[in-house]
């Protein structure tokens, strides 16, 4: 009953009418090249171009039940549809039903504080056009200084389920604030970067194992543009003399292990990556003197995710390390992106490591929307290199709190996310985050 259920939810926007036709329609014209036809239904959005391309290396499967899953699986973790459903009607036979979600997603945000203003606006859609790809762009504005990207994704790189390829147009202008041992403001400056990032992946068959080298060429700015009045004042108060910019060409490996089953907002499995960065690096400091060197960034990072009754146990680990002398190239931790309820960017050095857990369960459901409860706790460290690290006796970073999430699960990754955090070590705080998507 369940599966007819779903059926009719899927159904439910066509008249019979229109999906008989769109029934005898796509089975007239089903794909011939897999050793087995399918008719797709449901979509209004997606190309059934796509879909073919996500399955077309199942021609010489048998339509057993791991090859339905397997079908299953891989609509799932495309992440555009809200519902998928695939049913064997006869020997090579498939009807595939899906549900699309909202993909074209806006993107307006709007804050202000410590003398600055910050305002960004855009849009991306990563089902454009029904062809499956990413297609995003974004301006933004730092104290009347503009910066902005654009960027494109292509997971079906040259019609193959196994490439993907990327490319990132960066002009950023950002505010970086630093911080006393009471969490006080210290010194700020803003880094102005234009970077162009190009990357090729190529995944294993069974999507377990992949691998992808890319460019990251970057120049940087260090200055007061953009800083207010008292900002500037400060930095002249504690000394600070902002000397630095560089030039740098960045080739990159990355390799990932494991894989991550999606089901809607759900998700199970493990993932274990792995990344370095080389910088052949030419900077030079407010007297126009010219430095060279090569330097090395090494980042690891492992997710696990248990899945059971609609409950998920997420755990998330990194590690983070560099030879980089520039402080734009350190670990930053605090702040939304890695120990809550600590200050933004609070803690920083060339080495790092953080450790989150979160569990998340649903509450209630209202009208479209899923509201989930989360607990979590989150700890952290920054030294200066690998040895200080492990034996250093300074306190880690710890914290812990509450959230809710409020999740639609028919747009693309429609998380809003509140967070309250207390810090237990180092700095004695309470802090309340506002944020979109999941933490990790």
């Amino acid at each position: 009953m369940r599966k007819f259920e779903i059926l009719k939810q899927i159904i439910k926007p066509y008249n019979f009418k229109r999906f008989l036709f769109t029934w005898i329609g796509c089975t007239i014209f089903s794909y011939n090249a897999l050793s087995f036809n399918f008719t797709f239904i449901g979509s209004e959005k997606t190309k059934r171009k796509a879909i073919e391309i996500e399955l077309k290396d199942l021609k010489n499967h048998s339509l057993n039940n791991k090859t339905i899953n397997e079908i299953k699986n891989r609509l799932w973790n495309m992440r555009i549809f809200s519902q998928v459903m695939v049913r064997k009607t006869k020997k090579n036979h498939l009807v595939i039903l899906v549900q699309d979600r909202w993909t074209l997603i806006p993107i307006f945000k709007a804050t202000s504080g410590g003398g600055s203003e910050y305002m960004a606006i855009g849009a991306y859609d990563v089902n454009f056009l029904g062809h499956y790809f990413e297609l995003g762009g974004q301006y933004e504005s730092l104290n009347g200084q503009p910066a902005g990207v654009l960027w494109y994704r292509n997971p079906q790189f040259n019609k193959n389920r196994l490439l993907k390829i990327g490319v990132d147009l960066w002009s950023i202008n950002r505010i970086r604030f630093f911080f006393d041992g009471d969490g006080e403001e210290s010194f700020y400056y803003t880094l102005k970067r234009n970077k162009i990032n190009v990357f090729l992946e190529k995944s294993s068959s069974n999507n377990e194992f992949s691998q992808g080298i890319g460019i990251n060429s970057e120049r940087d700015v260090l200055s007061e543009t953009g800083l207010s009045d008292l900002q500037k004042e400060q930095n002249d108060e504690v000394g600070f003399e902002i000397d630095q910019s560089g030039e740098t060409h960045s080739p990159y490996l990355y390799f990932t292990w494991g894989r991550l089953f999606y089901k809607n907002y759900l998700v199970f499995g493990q993932e274990l990556s792995a990344r370095v960065d080389f910088h052949p690096n030419h900077f030079k400091n407010r007297f126009d003197e010219s430095t060279t060197g090569s330097y090395v960034s090494q980042n690891l990072n492992f997710k696990k995710y248990f899945l059971k009754n609609r409950k998920n146990f997420a755990w998330n680990f990194n590690y983070f390390s560099t030879s980089h002398p520039q402080i734009q190239y350190f670990s930053f931790l605090g702040g939304f992106g890695e120990v809550r309820g600590y200050q933004d960017g609070q803690f920083y050095d060339k080495t790092s490591w953080q450790n989150n857990f979160e569990y998340r369960f649903d509450l209630t459901e209202i009208s479209r929307f899923t509201i989930q409860g989360v607990l979590f706790t989150d700890q952290g460290k920054v030294e200066e290199d690998l040895s200080e690290l492990i034996y250093s006796k300074n306190q880690i970073l710890l914290s812990s709190g509450l959230g809710v999430r409020i999740i639609s699960p028919s747009i693309y990754r429609f998380v809003g996310r509140i967070d309250y955090a207390q810090t237990h070590t180092r700095y004695m705080n309470r802090e309340v985050s506002i944020g979109v998507q999941q933490f990790f």
